[in-house]
């Protein structure tokens, strides 16, 4: 529908969608049609208004108060339109049809909206002075013709965990490509709307398979905003002819930093103590962690020794730990040149390891990698982290492990299903107060990449990895 739209009126609809989510609304009216014209401050619509001396920040002040927010939350995503809204799109296209426009731009949004006089929109732009013969004969007349930009060559689709204003990505990208963000949290919501993209990118909130790969004749790129990229069919692309890259080295600090914090506060009693003297059990001492060791000499084993395992074991190194590793990947020597032990089998670093931290891809030979079976194998009183991927770990068997102590205490950045169902046995028992599990578990939203730098960090690797695609220079980092 909004093919022959300019980058700004696809903008408007856009924003008009996330003022629907704001205001905890199921459906885009015609107020957030409205909402959404003025907040893109630079199109052509807003200068006319300002041309016809309207106050914007008042309609943003009059509109806010005619809107009453929804009564509970709702789902993020592209939501469906009114009926009037729908009328105000069909009327804007002919108001660009009437002016002879080649192009659908933001004042003819602007004429939709008076036409569709029942809308909200309508009546609050009529109150201001507002009339469709007053606006067309303001866009006739002017002494420069109002020219927003034409589309761009390029669709570069995010199809999730973004939904702000994307001005790292259009920073990038802007004079070469369009960039919209979906928020998408499954393929099916991408129906539709992802035809035409010649780059995506890619976060860790859906997953893009075959039935989404064999619709994308113009993809050049997938680039997974992130390490991981068991969440895209790696072989299908690669056979329809889309590589796909990752950004190997963002968030490397963040998530070896997020590790190392967990370990202190579980090994050092700090979540413990916290968690138990905040529900008032016990007494006002040391003895409700009794006992914590010391951890200099103590044994950080490291699964996965690529860019994030190697600062985890540079950090734990420093504390005077015994750093341990098993990657059967890395080359001969890694060991030496960072002065920590190697071991070859598994199962030698889980027997002797007090802290295991998890660091390596998720694969078909690494899924489900620590299960009980393995968590039996570790000292008793020992501890797991997991900043990697989620299903490495199968968190099934944590609960029994902490409340039997094999387990002193667990930090789980990554799940294999996130959120998480209210009914996992691993929820279950970190929320129970009862249980073991909820003074001794750490559970975080998948968060350990962030930090505000980390973050933008990535956006812009990002979009610098499809602007490369998008102009037929070299790719790196492509995984397939």
């Amino acid at each position: 529908m909004y093919k022959r739209f300019t980058d700004q009126a696809r903008r408007v609809m856009q924003l008009a969608n996330q003022e629907a989510q704001r205001f905890q609304h199921e459906y885009i009216g015609t107020e957030h049609i409205l909402l959404g014209l003025i907040k893109e401050d630079s199109c052509v619509a807003a200068k006319l208004l300002g041309n016809l001396g309207v106050d914007l920040h008042g309609i943003l002040l009059e509109v806010n108060q005619l809107i009453r927010p929804g009564p509970h939350p709702v789902a993020q995503g592209r939501r469906p339109q009114t009926p009037r809204a729908k009328r105000v799109i069909e009327y804007t296209m002919e108001e660009a049809r009437i002016l002879n426009a080649e192009y659908v731009g933001t004042e003819h949004i602007l004429l939709g909206l008076l036409r569709e006089r029942e809308g909200v929109g309508a009546q609050v732009l009529v109150n201001l002075g507002m009339t469709l013969e007053r606006v067309r004969a303001e866009i006739r007349s002017s002494a420069e013709p109002h020219v927003e930009p034409t589309p761009r060559e390029f669709h570069v689709v995010i199809t999730d965990f973004l939904t702000d204003d994307l001005r790292p990505e259009r920073e990038v990208l802007g004079e070469i490509a369009e960039v919209w963000a979906f928020g998408a949290h499954d393929e099916a919501e991408l129906v539709g709307r992802i035809e035409e993209a010649d780059a995506i990118i890619l976060y860790h909130q859906m997953a893009l398979t075959r039935s989404t790969l064999e619709r994308l004749p113009r993809c050049k790129l997938i680039v997974r905003g992130g390490v991981g990229v068991d969440n895209v069919d790696l072989p299908f692309a690669r056979e329809r002819g889309i590589p796909v890259a990752n950004v190997p080295d963002y968030g490397s600090e963040e998530v070896a930093d997020t590790a190392i914090a967990m370990m202190m506060s579980l090994v050092r009693g700090t979540h413990r103590l916290n968690s138990r003297l905040r529900a008032g059990g016990g007494p006002w001492s040391h003895e409700l962690v009794v006992p914590l060791v010391r951890l200099r000499g103590r044994p950080f084993g490291v699964i996965g020794l690529g860019r994030i395992g190697t600062a985890a074991a540079l950090r734990a190194k420093a504390m005077g730990m015994d750093v341990v590793f098993y990657d059967p990947y890395k080359p001969d020597g890694s060991d030496k040149a960072l002065g920590i032990r190697r071991v070859e089998m598994l199962p030698e670093l889980l027997a002797e390891a007090l802290v295991v931290s998890v660091h390596c891809p998720l694969t078909d030979e690494t899924r489900h990698m620590v299960d009980a079976a393995a968590i039996a194998q570790m000292p008793r009183g020992s501890y797991l982290v997991n900043t990697a991927r989620g299903a490495i770990v199968d968190t099934r068997a944590i609960p029994e492990a902490l409340a039997s102590g094999h387990l002193a205490g667990a930090g789980l950045d990554v799940l294999e299903t996130e959120p998480p169902p209210d009914d996992h046995p691993l929820v279950v028992a970190w929320r129970d107060p009862d249980h073991p599990a909820h003074h001794r578990l750490i559970i975080t939203s998948h968060a350990a990449f962030y930090s505000e730098q980390g973050l933008l960090d990535i956006r812009v690797k990002t979009a610098q990895a499809c602007r490369r695609a998008l102009l037929g220079q070299p790719l790196r980092n492509v995984v397939n």
